[in-house]
């Protein structure tokens, strides 16, 4: 009759020696699968950030097409389910200009700081953050119109 004791001290090397290359390999699979998830929520994130600030351009440039206003209410639900909470603050309290009288500057200040917050939640040149200009969409759009890039 073997003893337990003996049994588990000559298996035991046995079952280190098959561990050994099999949990560095689950460790590299946990950590590549979380990395590939960080990616895809920053891709995810870019695009709906990129489509929402385009949706904001063509609805000023568009203000009565009613499809324009609905797409931008669509991007607006997504963002806020998928963005950071500083870059859903920061949404919300650039929608709050809509619509009000003389407030230009207000409303430039606000959507600087969506921008702000989106490049952070991307980590896009956070250092530069503070050198961005405090410009809005209209000047933006003006200033494109008007300059000699889209002359034939």
């Amino acid at each position: 009759m073997i003893d337990f004791n003996n049994m588990l001290v000559i298996l035991l090397p046995v079952l280190i020696g098959a561990l050994i290359p099999i949990v560095p390999n689950i460790i590299y699979k946990f950590m590549d699968n979380r990395s590939e998830r960080i990616k895809n929520n920053r891709n995810l994130k870019l695009n709906n950030y990129v489509e929402l600030i385009n949706l904001i351009t063509f609805v000023l440039k568009n203000p009565n097409l009613e499809n324009g206003r609905h797409n931008l209410m669509a991007i607006i639900n997504l963002v806020n389910l998928v963005g950071s909470p500083d870059v859903v603050k920061s949404l919300n309290e650039y929608i709050k200009t809509w619509g009000k009288d003389d407030n230009q500057e207000e409303q430039n200040k606000s959507y600087n700081k969506l921008l702000s917050s989106m490049r952070k939640d991307l980590g896009i040149d956070v250092g530069i953050l503070p050198n961005l200009p405090v410009e809005g969409l209209i000047e933006v759009n003006i200033r494109q119109e008007n300059s000699d890039f889209n002359k034939p």
